[in-house]
């Protein structure tokens, strides 16, 4: 997007606070296979964004400033039996992986930091809760979430 930093919106200062740079030790330019070194690791934040039954969590990309917006990727989008249960923590229905999702860009207000330990459980579960489905039906949900998200009035979107 911009090239901006991450921590802008009022809970940045939060986020920036938990990510956590990782990078390799520099090395030759050239492997002994005659391939270039991967570049360093750094660690992103990881967002939640929840609306109804469903709860996102995504890797944060970029944030433009201006516009208010942030670029995410998709890690893990986890559909619980109903609104009680994804507030109670219960364990979801149905966890859908990265596979099917695509990057988003949308408003940085929609978006909270997330904890550890929520992307540790869903990540953990993921083996037991993956649906046996196409990919392309795997990308209808996506897509149904981020309709469902769009067209929710402004209050509901928590």
């Amino acid at each position: 997007m911009d090239g901006l930093p991450l921590p802008a919106l009022p809970a940045a200062p939060l986020i920036a606070s938990i990510a956590i740079e990782i990078e390799s030790e520099p090395g030759p330019t050239v492997n002994d296979s005659g391939n270039s070194p991967p570049p360093p690791l750094t660690a992103r934040p990881v967002l939640c964004l929840e609306h109804d039954r469903w709860q996102l969590l995504a890797e944060a990309i970029d944030q433009n400033l201006e516009r208010q917006t942030t670029w995410v990727r998709p890690i893990v989008l986890a559909e619980y039996a109903d609104r009680l249960a994804r507030e109670a923590s219960d364990r979801p229905q149905t966890i859908y992986s990265e596979e099917y999702g695509v990057d988003l860009v949308l408003p940085s207000a929609l978006f909270r930091a997330a904890f550890d330990l929520e992307l540790l459980n869903l990540l953990a579960l993921k083996p037991h809760c993956l649906p046996s489905i196409e990919p392309a039906a795997g990308r209808m949900v996506f897509q149904k979430f981020v309709r469902l998200l769009l067209c929710a009035p402004v209050g509901s979107r928590r």
